[in-house]
């Protein structure tokens, strides 16, 4: 199934001519493409930041349980040294910082967006 281009309606504004609708549609074509990747971005990295915290947090909880039931050190350094790793691996990765530029870099793009259909569809009746 094709996707239809939102180009292709009746709701063009007259007062337009075809070669300032083609740069608005390369326009839009551009930064939509820039909006779906740091949103996409955006979503992954927010998924590993959490996944990365999460396991954090469990391996000190494991090792906290463990280190009730045994005195194996063995077994208390390798699972209180891999949260460890984790933890410092999340926050020395920057995740938070690129995070923020995602999502600032996406909701600029769809504002962009929003404004070049602005331009483009003045006398849309939808």
């Amino acid at each position: 199934m094709k996707k239809s281009c939102i180009f292709n309606l009746n709701h063009i504004d007259t007062n337009l001519s075809q070669k300032e609708i083609d740069k608005y549609k390369q326009w839009y074509y551009f930064y939509h493409k820039l909006h779906i990747c740091c949103q996409w971005k955006y979503k992954k990295l927010t998924k590993l930041k959490l996944s990365l915290d999460m396991t954090g947090i469990g391996l000190t909880v494991l090792r906290t349980i463990l280190g009730s039931l045994t005195l194996n050190p063995v077994i208390l350094g390798s699972i209180s040294g891999t949260g460890i790793l984790i933890s410092s691996y999340s926050v020395k990765s920057g995740l938070e910082k690129k995070i923020e530029q995602c999502k600032f870099a996406y909701t600029s793009y769809h504002k962009i967006l929003t404004e070049i259909i602005k331009v483009v569809f003045t006398r849309c009746r939808l």
